[in-house]
């Protein structure tokens, strides 16, 4: 990487992650973003006044289901990012960094998309299992239930994942609802 980029913020029309969480995070939140970075004169936020390319841009990520970083002079990085959903917004993204000299977008996306994606679904139902432990604390005023029932719709991530999602958690089980 160009020590020029090293302990800087990326765009975030630029960068993959900030791409894919602006294609999936809610409407409104978007749009304030978009005019932040609209307002800004930094050189990299120029894109977000081009309203076609955005929502081209963001329809295309959706559409894929990933987000890309986009090429940047002197800066071999590349990356992909996905959304971690929590119900239909994104709480947070992953991203995979590699070199643009060692492989291709399409190789990125065949060799890590599918376990980047396994990732985000534990961590997904990780934050459905800690959002309802809150809201039981919120409203029962105790520690949370030792025991959890997490929904998934098919495929969803397989016993496995979800024992580990558990104990990562701290929960003595959990269940799957498909």
């Amino acid at each position: 990487t160009d020590p020029d980029w090293l302990n800087k913020r990326l765009p975030m029309l630029i960068s993959a992650l900030g791409r894919a969480y602006l294609a999936y995070c809610p409407d409104e939140e978007r749009e304030l973003i978009l005019a932040v970075l609209r307002s800004s004169k930094a050189a990299g936020n120029a894109a977000a006044r081009d309203t076609k390319y955005v929502s081209a841009l963001l329809a295309g990520i959706r559409r894929q289901g990933y987000a890309n970083t986009a090429p940047m002079r002197g800066d071999p990085a590349m990356g992909i990012a996905i959304p971690i959903m929590q119900g239909d917004k994104a709480a947070a993204c992953i991203t995979m960094r590699y070199l643009g000299s060692t492989m291709s977008e399409a190789q990125a996306v065949e060799r890590y998309l599918a376990p980047m994606q396994r990732a985000a679904s534990i961590n997904s139902c990780s934050l459905t299992v800690m959002t309802e432990a809150r809201t039981t604390r919120a409203y029962v005023g105790t520690a949370p239930m030792p025991t959890a029932i997490i929904a998934l719709t098919s495929p969803g991530p397989s016993a496995a994942e979800m024992e580990m999602a558990s104990r990562m958690l701290g929960m003595a089980s959990s269940t799957s609802i498909s």
